[in-house]
């Protein structure tokens, strides 16, 4: 048996899906999911895996061209703040948790 982790196919609508659980926790909790927020939070749901901060940052200046470290640091530190996605190190890495339901108690 293959040790490996299966990775789920997530269709536009699963996507879909998670981003406005997202938008309902920020809601919930008085909080704003920004443009960027979701931006880089959808990226994290599609990469199904964990990335570091400068290949967000590359992947957001697919639709945000320009964009800065200052920016998508603080962005990720709300989505981090707000249990969107978890702290994995203390190398700046991330991945979206959202999937799970978690949103809350990670």
């Amino acid at each position: 048996p293959s040790s490996a982790m299966p990775v789920h196919i997530l269709t536009p609508n699963a996507i879909e899906d998670q981003l406005a659980t997202a938008e309902q926790l920020c809601l919930e909790r008085g909080k704003r999911l920004t443009s960027i927020r979701r931006q880089l939070l959808e990226i994290l749901i599609q990469a199904q895996r964990s990335l570091r901060a400068y290949e967000l940052l590359d992947l957001a200046r697919e639709f945000q061209p320009g964009a800065k470290p200052p920016p998508v640091y603080r962005a990720l530190a709300f989505l981090t703040e707000e249990c969107l996605i978890p702290r994995l190190s203390a190398v700046p890495v991330s991945t979206s948790c959202v999937a799970a339901g978690v949103g809350g108690s990670v």
